[in-house]
């Protein structure tokens, strides 16, 4: 019965696909509600925050959509289904009318998937029934009979198989059209959002309002639904908040970039309190990172991700002598900024 559970894991994939696609719904093809906004903005906006040291000067100032890709590169370490379309490879030009038709292509090939299993799995026991009964027959007549059942099931078993395979190769092309069609799409509105104000939004979670409902409505609607949702920056971006605000008068040199650095860090302001006491334990890292960024080198503007980039993956390789070294040169915090 091998070919029924290869059949039985198909048809639960395919059941699978059916549930996503349910849960979805069948509305107009780029109908979004708020939950699936919501659900799809903090997705986003966690790895833009993780990650935005990495990504967000070349963000910022991506040009085409292969600086886009390049830059979202980055975060493939982490599991982001909703960057994918952001990330993923193109092969052509795409509009809204073809992705529209493609989902409908799609629904009507998942609703039309069970009847297929269903046929594929019937015809397959039919064929195994047969086999028995030719093996448990005696009399001639019998075997005859058996053996010319045993070839119209035959028959009617490759055919169903062939049927649902063929069912599965093209489900298969027309989602792998539609992934890069819907990549096409949401990499081209993220670049005209860039291009219109993400060149001065420092902030991810400007980009992930954009981003969110893409490629369902465009970057003004998405950013505009998503205004209305809140919540708490992650304690990575806020200690990169710490650090580029501090260097908002854009030092040109490693003595004026630590001075910066350490005034803002221990000032009087207990905004950001926690995220500038993990910085000031771990000053050796953030002086070490200073030290191996060329400053004069970078815009101004960039001078704060290449110096907090540096500083993260300090944190991450620590050697036994840095450990040593990082606990005797925590940076003192005055009581006000505590």
């Amino acid at each position: 019965m091998r070919g029924v559970e290869a059949l039985n894991t198909f048809g639960e994939s395919l059941m699978q696909a059916m549930g996503a696609e349910k849960k979805r719904g069948r509305g107009h093809p780029f109908d979004i509600s708020d939950e699936t906004l919501k659900h799809r903005r903090n997705a986003l906006l966690w790895p833009l925050e993780e990650c935005w040291a990495q990504i967000g000067w070349e963000l910022q100032t991506a040009n085409t959509l292969a600086a886009i890709r390049k830059a979202l590169s980055k975060t493939q370490g982490l599991n982001c289904h909703e960057l994918d379309r952001f990330r993923n490879e193109l092969t052509a030009k795409c509009n809204k009318s073809r992705i529209a038709q493609l989902r409908k292509e799609i629904d009507s090939m998942k609703r039309a998937g069970p009847k297929l299993y269903r046929e594929a799995i019937s015809a397959e026991e039919s064929l195994h029934t047969v086999r028995i009964a030719l093996q448990e027959s005696v009399t001639k007549e019998d075997q005859a009979d058996m053996r010319e059942a045993l070839a119209k099931r035959e028959q009617q078993n490759e055919s169903a198989k062939a049927a649902w395979d063929a069912h599965g190769i093209s489900l298969k092309h027309l989602s792998d059209e539609l992934e890069k069609s819907e990549a096409y799409l949401s990499q081209s509105e993220l670049l005209e959002f860039i291009r219109s104000e993400g060149r001065y939004s420092r902030e991810p979670e400007k980009f992930a309002n954009a981003m969110a409902g893409l490629p369902e409505v465009s970057w003004r609607t998405s950013a505009e639904r998503c205004a209305q949702f809140q919540s708490r920056p992650s304690m990575t971006y806020e200690m990169f908040v710490v650090v580029s605000a501090a260097l908002e008068s854009a030092p040109r040199s490693r003595r004026e970039t630590l001075r910066l650095l350490k005034s803002g860090i221990q000032g009087e302001r207990a905004k950001l309190r926690d995220a500038k006491r993990v910085l000031s334990e771990d000053w050796f890292y953030l002086t070490s990172a200073v030290k191996k960024t060329v400053i004069s080198r970078l815009p101004a503007r960039a001078l704060p991700f290449r110096i907090f980039e540096k500083f993260e993956l300090g944190r991450k390789v620590r050697s036994a002598a840095d450990r040593i070294r990082a606990e005797e040169q925590k940076l003192s915090r005055t009581s006000g900024g505590s």
